[in-house]
């Protein structure tokens, strides 16, 4: 049944991206990020998920390497996000303050650090694999703390589609819709954080995510009022 999911996955993806009706909103905040090759920390809403990959070709040359957890959801997204441009990193988003305690997380953040610090892009949902769904988990100040990538906010919709029953309520999108992708304000987070910074950063990727989702909502029920 895994295999059958993944190649459903993958087909999906791919029709998705070869259908080129996409539209990107303030994609210089990402390009400038990424042109500082410091490496940039994609974030973006577990809901979105399967509306990620549209952001791929955008950032070419520079590799993506996705985060995907290593649950049996994990292993069906893993197959259908590999596709030119991603690689995929499977695990969770450890502690990166405490990197071999967490021994599912370790490896993964091992790889992500390396993928940050050779200039790459690294894309995860900061509320998954667990949730709650639209809150972010501190993990990803940590990593960009320990990095200095900065994290990118991305807001992800589609003109058509629909909302699962599933934890996060996640978005399936019509792969022939027109997907919208709305960039953040790049978030630079500094070396030394004290609960109270680290609070107050959550926050604000929190504030900055769904205000990117929201705005790419409406540019989505512009194009089509019965969407959303």
């Amino acid at each position: 049944m895994t295999v059958f999911a993944t190649g459903l996955v993958w087909s999906y993806v791919r029709l998705m991206r070869a259908v080129p009706r996409a539209h990107y909103e303030n994609f210089d905040a990402l390009e400038t990020a990424v042109q500082e090759g410091n490496g940039v920390i994609i974030a973006f809403w577990h809901q979105r998920l399967i509306l990620s990959p549209v952001l791929v070709p955008k950032v070419r040359p520079t590799i993506v390497h996705m985060l995907v957890s290593m649950n049996r959801d994990g292993d069906i997204m893993a197959g259908g996000a590999s596709v030119p441009g991603v690689k995929i990193i499977r695990g969770s988003a450890a502690n990166p303050t405490k990197r071999f305690k967490d021994k599912s997380g370790a490896p993964a953040l091992i790889q992500m650090i390396g993928a940050l610090e050779g200039g790459d892009c690294v894309a995860l949902t900061p509320d998954g694999p667990r949730g709650p769904a639209q809150l972010a988990n501190p993990g990803i100040i940590k990593l960009a703390s320990r990095t200095g990538a900065p994290i990118v906010p991305v807001g992800l919709a589609a003109s058509g589609g629909r909302y699962l029953k599933t934890w996060d309520r996640a978005f399936l999108p019509n792969p022939f819709s027109r997907k919208i992708g709305v960039i953040g304000s790049a978030i630079a987070i500094p070396k030394q954080l004290d609960q109270s910074a680290l609070d107050q950063y959550v926050a604000q990727l929190n504030s900055q995510l769904n205000s990117a989702n929201e705005h790419a909502d409406t540019l989505a029920r512009a194009d089509n009022p019965t969407s959303l």
